[in-house]
């Protein structure tokens, strides 16, 4: 497995733990080859971080409806693309 590789003393961000293992336990990650994993989770979060903080808020809450599941698997989606 390659989601969520870590370096030492450098701890993702629960919020961003969450709505990385979401988009690896719902297949949208399946396109992206294993080497580029790491690249996308970066770009993933950066994308996350930069247009919707407001649903890795809820996520760290915690929390995650319908509102959410569509932000994620959007933005997963339009990241992973540039992957294939």
């Amino acid at each position: 497995l390659e989601i969520l590789k870590q370096n030492q003393f450098s701890p993702m961000k629960v919020e961003n733990q969450i709505a990385i293992l979401y988009c690896g336990t719902k297949g949208l990650l399946m396109n992206v080859p294993k080497h580029l994993i790491q690249a996308f989770e970066l770009e993933f979060l950066e994308v996350m971080e930069a247009k919707h903080r407001d649903i890795l808020d809820v996520l760290e809450q915690g929390i995650i409806g319908d509102n959410e599941t569509l932000v994620l698997e959007k933005v997963a989606s339009e990241v992973a693309a540039k992957y294939k």
